[in-house]
């Protein structure tokens, strides 16, 4: 909570907003047995803002997510921050889609190709 944030045209935001219905995001996933929840709800806010600019829905990896970004903080499948999770992919230049970089519910070596890289983050703020 940041008490001196204001939202510029706050009267103007509508009271719910519900992304399945506009087809913003990817069918639910499952983490299993990996306490990272953080890298899901960083690869879902990232599947979203995709889609919104390209008009293409992909799955984005979170076992990259897992295996890679622990320089910003984050810590595999015992937790995570989803601004670490941004950090990285900003650090990085971007993310893998699943299908590149299968997710498997357990922290490994960091095995992203760059060439493999699809969705990028270049700036993210905390609402």
């Amino acid at each position: 909570f940041i008490s001196g944030l204001m939202l510029a045209n706050r009267r103007h935001l509508p009271h719910s907003v519900d992304w399945r219905d506009r087809g913003l995001v990817t069918p639910v996933k499952d983490q299993k047995n990996c306490d990272c929840g953080w890298a899901f709800s960083a690869t879902g806010s990232l599947e979203g803002q995709h889609f919104k600019k390209t008009q293409n829905l992909v799955k984005l990896s979170e076992q990259q997510l897992v295996d890679c970004s622990g320089r910003q903080g984050n810590s595999g499948c015992t937790g995570g921050s989803v601004d670490n999770a941004f950090t990285y992919i900003e650090n990085n230049g971007g993310i893998e889609t699943q299908d590149s970089y299968p997710y498997r519910a357990k922290a490994g070596q960091c095995l992203y190709k760059p060439d493999n890289m699809i969705v990028t983050c270049t700036d993210f703020q905390d609402v």
